[in-house]
C-alpha cells in the first residue's frame, strides 16, 4: 500500500516543542492561552525558526491536568480561551468586575512558578458565566451578527459539538460522576431521556457550544497572525473512558478492556493506562468514520501532527477487566500490518503532515511499513543512548560543534515570560548549520 502524505519538512529546518499551557504572557491567567501563540511565534521567528509543535489542547476532564486523557478528542480545552480578548467579558466589566475572592485568584495563580489547574479553572469558570450572560443577553436574544457567527458555528461543527456540549452539561449536572454512574436512560443514550435532558439543561449547552465557538475564533486567529511559522499538533492514541467520544460512540469501544503496553524494559509488568481499547472489527464495519472524523478535526487545528503511541494503531494491547491475560489485537503481523497501513493512510489523506510518534518498542515490520507509506518517524537527539539513538545524536551534535562553533551559536535570548507586547527580544545572530 502506498500513501499520497506530503512530506512534512521539504527542506533541513527546525523548531520548538512546548505545550501551550506552558507559555503563559504576562497577560495570562495563569496558564499559556492561544493567544500566546503569537506572542511566541514572533520570538520564535526572530530567532529563525521555523515551526512549534504542541501537546494536544483537547479538553481534558475535571481535575485531570492530562492533555493525554481527554474528555473530548475534538473540543479545545475552554482553560486555553483569553478573556481579555472576548467582547463579552470586556463588556460585563471584565477583570474589574470579579469578585475579590476571584481578583485574589487570580493573582495567586497567576503568581505562582506552575499551572495552578483549580485556580484557572475556577476563575474563568466563573468568568465564563458572565459572559455567556451578556453574549445571551445582547448578542443572542437580538439575533445580532456575533450570534448569527455562533449559528454558522454550530452547524458547521454538529458533528461533533452536539454530543459534547449534551455530555458536558449532563456531566456538571450529575457532579461530574462519569457516565458509566449516570441514570440508565442517560447511560444508554435512550432517545427519550437524551430529549429531556436537552431541554432541561437548554442554556447549559448553548454555553458548552458559545465557548467552543469562542475557542475556534482564537485558535483561527492566532493561526493566521503566526504565519508563516507552522503550527504542529499531537493527536493522543485515545480519549479518557469518562469522554464524549464513549458516551456517544461506545459500539466502538470495548468497554471490558483497558489498553497499554506489554512488560519491557521499563516496567516488567507492562503499563495499564486505563483508557478503553478500540473494537476494531466495528471501527472497520463502520469504515473508521470517528478515526475520520478526528483527522479531519486535526488537519483542521493544525499544519501537521504527530500521531501518539503509533505502534497502537497496527496492534493494540489490551489488558481484559477480568484479569485474565493480557492480548494485541489484531493478533497476526499481516493483519496488524494491514490494519496500520489503512489507518496510516486515512490520516495521511485528511490534509495535514504526519509524523510518527513510533519510540520505544517498536517491531520491524511498522518501521518498514512507515518506510512504505513515507511517513516520517520519531528520533530522539539525546546525549546518552545505545545503539542507531545515540548514533544519530553524535551526528547531530558533531554538527552542532563542528559548523558553527560554539563561539558562533547564538547567545541565548530565553526571557523568563514571553512578552506581552510593545517589545521583543533582540532578534539573534542565527546561523544555519
Amino acid at each position: 500500500m502506498t500513501s499520497n502524505a506530503r512530506p512534512c519538512v521539504l527542506s533541513r529546518s527546525s523548531g520548538v516543542l512546548v505545550p501551550l499551557f506552558s507559555m503563559p504572557s504576562t497577560r495570562s491567567w495563569g496558564i499559556g492561552e492561544i493567544g500566546d501563540l503569537v506572542y511566541m511565534a514572533e520570538w520564535l521567528r526572530s530567532a529563525g525558526q521555523s515551526f512549534v509543535q504542541l501537546l494536544p489542547v483537547n479538553e481534558m476532564a475535571p481535575m485531570q491536568t492530562s492533555p493525554y486523557s481527554a474528555i473530548s478528542a475534538m473540543a479545545i480545552d475552554p482553560i486555553y480561551i483569553d478573556l481579555r480578548s472576548v467582547p463579552d467579558f470586556q463588556a460585563a466589566g471584565g477583570e474589574g468586575s470579579l469578585s475579590l475572592t476571584m481578583a485574589a485568584s487570580l493573582r495567586a495563580a497567576r503568581q505562582a512558578g506552575k499551572v495552578e489547574y483549580s485556580l484557572v479553572r475556577r476563575v474563568k469558570e466563573a468568568s465564563f458565566l458572565a459572559s455567556f450572560a451578556r453574549f445571551k443577553e445582547a448578542e443572542w436574544a437580538r439575533e445580532t451578527e456575533r450570534a448569527a457567527a455562533l449559528r454558522t458555528f454550530i452547524e458547521s461543527e454538529r458533528w461533533w459539538l452536539e454530543d459534547y456540549a449534551l455530555f458536558r452539561a449532563i456531566h456538571a449536572r450529575e457532579g461530574e460522576r462519569p457516565w458509566t454512574e449516570w441514570p440508565a436512560g442517560l447511560r444508554r443514550r435512550e432517545p427519550g431521556a437524551l430529549g429531556k435532558a436537552a431541554r432541561e439543561l437548554e442554556d447549559q449547552v448553548l454555553q458548552h457550544k458559545y465557548l467552543q465557538w469562542l475557542a475556534h475564533e482564537a485558535w483561527q486567529e492566532a493561526r493566521r497572525a503566526i504565519r508563516p511559522l507552522a503550527l504542529f499538533g499531537d493527536l493522543p492514541f485515545m480519549v479518557d473512558l469518562d469522554s464524549a467520544d464513549v458516551w456517544a460512540n461506545q459500539g466502538l469501544f470495548n468497554l471490558d478492556g483497558s489498553i497499554g503496553v506489554p512488560p519491557d524494559a521499563f516496567s516488567a509488568t507492562g503499563q495499564n493506562w486505563g483508557m478503553p481499547a478500540y473494537r476494531w472489527d466495528e471501527m472497520a464495519r463502520a469504515d473508521y468514520t470517528w478515526l475520520r472524523q478526528r483527522a479531519q478535526r486535526s488537519a483542521a487545528l493544525y499544519d501537521g501532527y504527530r500521531i501518539d503511541h503509533l505502534v497502537g494503531f497496527y496492534r493494540t494491547y489490551v489488558f481484559p477487566a477480568d484479569g485474565s491475560k493480557a492480548y494485541f489485537t489484531p493478533k497476526g503481523e499481516d493483519e496488524q500490518t494491514a490494519l496500520g497501513e489503512r489507518l496510516m493512510t486515512i490520516f495521511a489523506q485528511a490534509g495535514a503532515c504526519v509524523i510518527a510518534e513510533d519510540l520505544g518498542t517498536v517491531p520491524d515490520f511498522v518501521r518498514a511499513s512507515l518506510s512504505r507509506l513515507r511517513i516520517q518517524a520519531t528520533r530522539c537527539c539525546a546525549g546518552s543512548g545505545t545503539g542507531r539513538t545515540k548514533r544519530t545524536a553524535s551526528r547531530f551534535a558533531t554538527r552542532w560543534t563542528t559548523r558553527p562553533t560554539r563561539s558562533q551559536l547564538p547567545a541565548r535570548t530565553t526571557p523568563s515570560r514571553l512578552p506581552s507586547g510593545g517589545t521583543r527580544p533582540n532578534r539573534p545572530n542565527a546561523r544555519r548549520c
